[in-house]
């Protein structure tokens, strides 16, 4: 076993390898990802794509800290033409695009912050509070947007979804108002026959 698969099993590296190291000032360690199998893989629909070209400066993404050790992954990110995107910046295993953390931070700093406060949790993972909360609202903005419904028409400005809410609340209102009332009037009707019932029944008598 070279020391890099060695690095990777320690730090259990899934979907991507160790392809060198350097360490920094500060109890900074550099590690030099790169993809399984060449990567190229398109991030919209994953099929591999055609290299276009290479980034000329590295990219940087925070990792899980590793005792007194903060990890940072390296990567030099290349751009790919996918016959059905066009021009797109390859998937990349360890971080959705545009993040400046690996999915594994994401996840543990979601965690830590559901069991602790910000200030805890930011001392935990060896950054500024102020980084953790703008880390904090891009991830939860990044989770909710995925969520949002996609395909979403728009008619003059307006969702279609507003339109229909135009359209059936009142629907909806004007009905149970119709409701209400029938109600009312089966009660009264109610009322008045008991109320017959009963005045028969002392004539009777």
């Amino acid at each position: 076993m070279t020391a890099f698969k060695l690095i990777a099993k320690l730090l259990k590296f899934k979907g991507f390898r160790c392809a060198g190291l350097a360490f920094r000032r500060r109890n900074r360690l550099d590690v030099l990802v790169k993809p399984y199998k060449n990567g190229c893989r398109c991030p919209e629909c994953g099929r591999r794509g055609t290299i276009v070209r290479q980034r000329a400066e590295p990219r940087y993404w925070r990792d899980i800290p590793v005792g007194p050790w903060s990890i940072w992954l390296m990567y030099w990110p290349r751009e790919i033409h996918c016959d059905s995107h066009g021009r797109v910046t390859e998937r990349l295993p360890w971080a959705e695009a545009g993040s400046r953390v690996s999915h594994r931070f994401e996840y543990l700093m979601l965690r830590y912050c559901q069991l602790m406060p910000q200030k805890a949790a930011a001392q935990l993972l060896r950054l500024p509070t102020s980084t953790l909360s703008d880390l904090l609202h891009r991830t939860i903005g990044r989770l909710r947007e995925g969520h949002r419904i996609r395909g979403l028409k728009t008619i003059g400005g307006l969702a279609f979804s507003t339109v229909i809410s135009l359209i059936v609340v009142p629907f909806v209102y004007v009905l149970l108002d119709s409701l209400r009332q029938w109600t009312s009037q089966v009660r009264e009707m109610a009322t008045v026959r008991r109320r017959f019932a009963r005045s028969e029944a002392g004539e009777q008598a």
